[in-house]
């Protein structure tokens, strides 16, 4: 007598992967409500498709034409910039609202990292701080003092750490730990996605000597983002970084 087949495993979370079982209604990774249709089908549904490399191409490119713009204008009002990147904050938020499906989770709580994921990122901020470093010594007429058009202008240090640090850290992250690592992530293996997203993140800062630093702290943002499951770690992390670059010119 033949043994009975084994029932077929119903599909995992068409949100974030995870395995599920047939009674469940909610996921127990991401907390998405579950209907019927989830356990039917396998295929994810059409709106997910719309964020793709695509996506994350025209994202890059129309911040990159953005910043080129403003540098041959040759704009160097801090209120200017700070428009600039209210923007980039605008069009990240829109962007995040669009895809909410697909991006919502990032924005959820970050899974708890392990002391050795925690001891790489503190390495690497302590390796990537040495190169900044060496980078200014080497370079000094590449180093302008990032205060120095703050002062010129009459604006405080509380002003720039804000427009530096966490404004500026929330709308970059949104955009390329958020939009275009997601719509690699489409096309290339995590690894490739997280790399070729931290070299679109350095080449926005249009400085072949800050390409180096940018890059390995885009490298870092990125991983962080994929071990966490979101922003939130990337963005504190951008964050404290940018207002520690703007206390030591200060």
């Amino acid at each position: 007598m033949n043994a009975p087949e084994p029932a077929p495993a119903p599909p995992p979370c068409w949100r974030c992967g995870a395995a599920l079982r047939p009674a469940q209604r909610f996921c127990g990774h991401c907390g998405l409500a579950l209907s019927p249709d989830d356990f039917l089908t396998v295929a994810r549904p059409p709106a997910r498709e719309r964020l793709g490399l695509g996506l994350a191409l025209a994202t890059y490119f129309a911040v990159l034409a953005c910043l080129i713009a403003l540098l041959v204008a040759e704009v160097e009002s801090v209120r200017s910039v700070l428009a600039f990147d209210l923007g980039l904050l605008a069009l990240g938020v829109i962007l995040l609202i669009v895809f909410w499906q697909e991006l919502g989770t990032l924005l959820g709580a970050p899974t708890r990292i392990s002391p050795t994921q925690a001891g790489i990122v503190a390495l690497t901020l302590a390796l990537v701080f040495g190169l900044v470093q060496a980078l200014s010594a080497l370079f000094p007429a590449l180093f302008s003092d990032v205060m120095e058009s703050y002062h010129a202008e009459g604006v405080g240090l509380a002003f720039a750490i804000f427009q530096i640090g966490p404004l500026t850290a929330f709308a970059e992250e949104i955009l390329f730990r958020g939009i275009v690592l997601a719509g690699l992530r489409k096309t290339f293996p995590d690894g490739a996605a997280v790399a070729v997203s931290a070299a679109m993140f350095a080449t926005i800062h249009l400085s072949p000597v800050a390409f180096f630093h940018t890059g390995a702290l885009g490298l870092l943002f990125g991983w962080l983002t994929l071990q966490t499951r979101s922003l939130w770690p990337a963005i504190l992390l951008h964050t404290a970084w940018n207002t520690t670059m703007v206390l030591l010119d200060a």
